[in-house]
């Protein structure tokens, strides 16, 4: 696993922030041959999360630098790029500027070619933004795999799919 911020190691002060400030806004995907499905999508998504919580974008232009600093050399991986702020905290929420864009590249998932789901009642807080509050979500994907299934469905209160 490698992670960059800004396109530098990690730092133990920027992982720590992470660990501890649940604040920010991600995207992920898989990375084959130094191509994205849908790259325009995810950037676009993370550009507007990015002005909502921040104030500011850091760019698709730099993102895209990023991205592609971080994955240089592999073939095919995970990459998950979020957006942080270490001004931003419990005791100070009130930064507004440009965060800081932390790439983190993993393995490949291997691809499946079938799944079992359960669907299950669940929206997350401020659904319009893909943040790093996923306590709920992994609860529910956890409770979902002990129950024998292989993720879960997540369904609004009318029964229509939010996510999956």
């Amino acid at each position: 696993m490698s992670i960059l911020i800004d396109g530098l190691p990690a730092a133990p002060d920027d992982l720590a922030h992470q660990a501890l400030v649940n604040y920010g806004a991600y995207t992920s995907f898989r990375v084959e041959h130094g191509a994205v499905r849908g790259l325009d999508l995810h950037l676009a998504r993370l550009d507007q999360a990015a002005v909502e919580l921040f104030g500011e974008s850091p760019g698709e232009a730099e993102v895209r630098r990023l991205a592609a600093l971080a994955v240089e050399g592999s073939d095919a991986c995970w990459l998950r790029v979020s957006l942080f702020s270490p001004e931003i905290g419990h005791r100070n929420p009130s930064f507004v500027g440009r965060p800081k864009v932390m790439t983190v590249v993993s393995p490949p998932p291997p691809l499946a070619t079938s799944m079992r789901v359960t669907a299950v009642p669940y929206v997350r807080e401020t659904p319009h933004l893909k943040h790093v509050a996923t306590f709920g979500q992994t609860r529910v994907r956890r409770a979902a795999r002990a129950a024998g299934f292989d993720d879960a469905l997540f369904v609004d209160d009318q029964g229509h799919v939010s996510e999956g």
